[in-house]
């Protein structure tokens, strides 16, 4: 069967959570690099902040991001009527999309500005081995 979307037989889940002390302006690191792990399927991103953000998303190495794409997070994204990001369809549009690591590839966002006090963002990539 050719690969489709969630068929790995090592499904691995990783979620980040980042209040007002994630750094704004470097790459915070999601933590995906473990070994096994060769197809990203599903990143999401919400918010509890009343503001909007732009962040950078990419490929994590060596301490710097190669960036992928600059996305908005909209204002309370995921809660109530705004949606949920998704990363992949914000980088290649609404068709069906993954990432095959090549490696040991983390991922990472950096933020334009921390997230306000009492406010989260809210990390989420989905995929696994085969």
């Amino acid at each position: 069967m050719p690969y489709q979307q969630f068929d790995e037989t090592r499904p691995y889940l990783v979620n980040n959570t980042f209040d007002h002390a994630a750094s704004a302006g470097i790459p915070l690191a999601l933590g995906w690099n473990t070994a096994g792990v060769s197809r990203l399927d599903a990143w999401a991103i919400s918010s509890t902040d009343t503001i909007d953000h732009v962040i950078d998303v990419g490929v994590y190495t060596s301490g710097i991001i190669i960036q992928m794409a600059t996305i908005t997070i909209p204002a309370g994204a995921g809660q109530g009527t705004v949606p949920v990001v998704d990363v992949l369809a914000a980088i290649w549009g609404t068709a069906l999309h993954y990432i095959m690591s090549a490696g040991n590839n983390d991922y990472a966002i950096q933020l334009d500005v921390v997230v306000s006090t009492g406010k989260l963002l809210e990390v989420t990539l989905m995929g696994g081995g085969f």
